[in-house]
């Protein structure tokens, strides 16, 4: 019942400071985990798809400094997996070119008009997947603007940081679940 409890806790009371924000993290990460620890892609995944987004198929997506497209990614998942499709973002020339090579999405990148491209190629993602946090300032701006406005964002950073949920807060947006060095947001009333 006490972890029935804090998982509620954890789920809805904003992170206000660093330390209360590495223990939300933990308990997200307990509640869909089981308590066990997870080790590969694949496995957090499936998680990922099943417990957040709800087992939902043929969505749309972006993916934010791509790198090769496979490493860390949760779109080839959900592209080969779930029938969904969406747009990369690559700008250094090696890793786009593999990402090209390994993925059923388009990889776009270099030049400026950033976001103009995505949404010239997916217009209103229900997926945003940022694997460079020195884009969120932007991104944020753009979804408190009404430009792009995801259902769900993923967001990679190897420290958590409280100011990252209140940020996303700010944005409307809830950490409903975190694992390792992925956070990931649900929009508020969806």
């Amino acid at each position: 019942m006490v972890r029935r409890i804090r998982h509620i806790l954890y789920r809805f009371l904003p992170s206000i400071n660093n330390r209360w924000h590495a223990k939300r993290e933990k308990g997200l990460q307990s509640k869909w985990g089981g308590g066990q620890r997870l080790e590969c892609q694949a496995e957090q995944d499936r998680i990922f798809w099943g417990k957040v987004l709800g087992q939902r198929t043929k969505g749309t997506f972006w993916e934010l400094d791509a790198g090769d497209g496979a490493t860390g990614s949760h779109g080839i998942s959900l592209e080969e997996s779930h029938g969904w499709k969406g747009v990369l973002w690559e700008e250094r020339v090696k890793p786009a070119e593999y990402a090209r090579k390994v993925r059923q999405s388009s990889v776009l990148g270099g030049g400026s008009g950033f976001f103009n491209s995505l949404i010239q190629a997916v217009p209103s993602p229900d997926l945003i997947i940022l694997r460079n946090k020195a884009r969120l300032g932007s991104l944020v701006h753009e979804i408190l603007n009404g430009t792009v406005v995801p259902r769900w964002l993923v967001i990679e950073s190897a420290r958590a940081e409280a100011e990252t949920a209140q940020l996303m807060r700010s944005a409307g947006y809830w950490m409903v679940w975190a694992f390792h060095d992925d956070e990931y947001y649900q929009r508020s009333g969806r």
